[in-house]
């Protein structure tokens, strides 16, 4: 099943996989509502995926992007709650959010400047 991915903003060049990555300059979808934390810079939606499949796209999505970048990943399977912060704990990419909203989707969000 090849994912549909609709981010926010403009597409961009994605020279590393056929992973459709967009910018999230547009503030029309309600993000992650907490104030204190940083703005994402693309978002990554893997809702109706399965594991490995989040897994997988988040790492074509980190080799796409710079480092300067914050990512949200929405999902919806469960596995994600185990998988992305063994994701981000394994690569060294800090983790400043993880929630889940009241339409059971899950919210994630990770900074791609890798931890010393």
């Amino acid at each position: 099943m090849r994912a549909s991915f609709y981010l926010w903003g403009q597409a961009m060049t994605n020279p590393l996989s056929s992973l459709p990555l967009l910018t999230c300059a547009e503030a029309d979808y309600p993000l992650i509502c907490e104030t204190d934390l940083p703005k994402a810079s693309h978002v990554l939606d893997t809702c109706h995926l399965y594991c490995p499949e989040p897994i997988m796209l988040l790492h074509q999505a980190v080799r796409a992007l710079d480092s300067q970048s914050i990512l949200h990943v929405i999902a919806t399977d469960p596995a994600t709650q185990r998988d992305i912060p063994k994701f981000c704990t394994f690569l060294r990419y800090p983790l400043l959010h993880q929630g889940q909203d009241d339409q059971n989707q899950y919210h994630y969000l990770l900074s791609l400047t890798k931890q010393t």
